[in-house]
């Protein structure tokens, strides 16, 4: 799961280096409209125009930054959670009914295949097939 978690980290900070050039180069922009508006080299109408894009550049790359940081404060919690869960889930699957195994199964497994009455193949769903191949759940689940 640490390194699911460093990897988004890696690929959010690229794309968070993107968006920042991004940033900087809108506000270079607007400066330089100013510049121009001031020189005389554009017009009122052209310069709200130009503004109005910008600024929604600048929108954009600031609305996309809080997503990413918003995204990877909530794919560690999922993980937490999903780590949690898959801890302590084989107790609370042998003390549920029948309909909350059903619930357990249908949120964790993909499909699980049976064969002569036995487990012989399980996939897993997002984000338990990333915590259940780590070795420390390497086990034969028996409480499917």
């Amino acid at each position: 799961m640490a390194a699911e978690i460093v990897e988004r980290q890696r690929a959010d900070a690229a794309q968070r280096e993107l968006l920042i050039r991004r940033l900087a180069k809108a506000e270079s922009e607007r400066r330089k409209l100013l510049d121009a508006y001031y020189a005389g080299a554009i017009d009122v109408v052209t310069l709200k125009g130009e503004q109005a894009r910008v600024a929604a550049d600048i929108d954009a790359a600031k609305d996309r930054l809080g997503d990413l940081d918003a995204y990877l404060g909530e794919w560690q919690e999922i993980l937490k959670l999903a780590a949690t869960f898959a801890t302590r889930c084989a107790d609370a699957h042998a003390r549920a009914t029948d309909r909350t195994r059903k619930l357990f199964n249908a949120a964790v497994f993909e499909r699980v295949d049976v064969k002569d009455g036995r487990l012989c193949h399980e996939q897993y769903r997002p984000p338990f097939d990333d915590i259940f191949s780590v070795p420390e759940f390497d086990t034969k689940l028996e409480w499917c």
